[in-house]
């Protein structure tokens, strides 16, 4: 269980956080409002915390949309702990010239393989190849919600690589 891999690990809530707030309003303005649903849409791990937005929004998912979450965060927690705490972090937030970081693309290119390989498993190929689903991951390289960490073309061929490695097996719940 993530509990047994990552003691103190929790699920709270943005909207009881003045941290979160605080951090809302920085990433619209940094994103010129790009990113302006950090605290309705988004799910943020910092440290051994999963922030969610509201208890509303955690009580609505399916126990299947919550354990492909998991996963991806159990990603990022991985990858923080084979770092260090203070280099993921670094390397994580810093994106000069804004967007281009090739650290937090990947990281995030992890998590969301994890987050494709639970569709899949859960919902079959239909629901992985689902143009709305991949059109969503996609938007998160090549928008602002990341600050523009990739480019469309390079973004749109990693995610079909990445579509037919889970299907092959390649990329699985490790």
């Amino acid at each position: 269980s993530i509990q047994e891999e990552f003691p103190g690990f929790e699920v709270r809530f943005k909207e009881d956080s003045l941290l979160q707030k605080a951090t809302h309003y920085f990433l619209a303005a940094i994103t010129f409002g790009a990113q302006r649903y950090y605290l309705t849409r988004y799910h943020t791990m910092i440290g051994r915390t999963m922030w969610v937005p509201t208890k509303e929004i955690w009580e609505s998912k399916s126990d299947q949309d919550k354990y492909s979450l998991f996963l991806h965060e159990r990603e990022h927690m991985r990858q923080e702990r084979r770092r260090g705490k203070l280099l993921h972090t670094f390397l994580y937030i810093f994106c000069l010239p804004l967007g281009w970081n090739p650290y937090r693309r990947k990281c995030e290119q992890e998590g969301y393989e994890k987050t494709l390989w639970a569709v899949y498993t859960f919902h079959g190929e239909d629901a992985l190849r689902d143009p709305e689903k991949l059109s969503f991951i996609a938007e998160q390289f090549y928008s602002g919600a990341y600050a523009w960490m990739w480019t469309k073309a390079k973004t749109l061929a990693w995610l079909d690589d990445a579509v037919e490695r889970v299907i092959q097996g390649d990329i699985t719940n490790d």
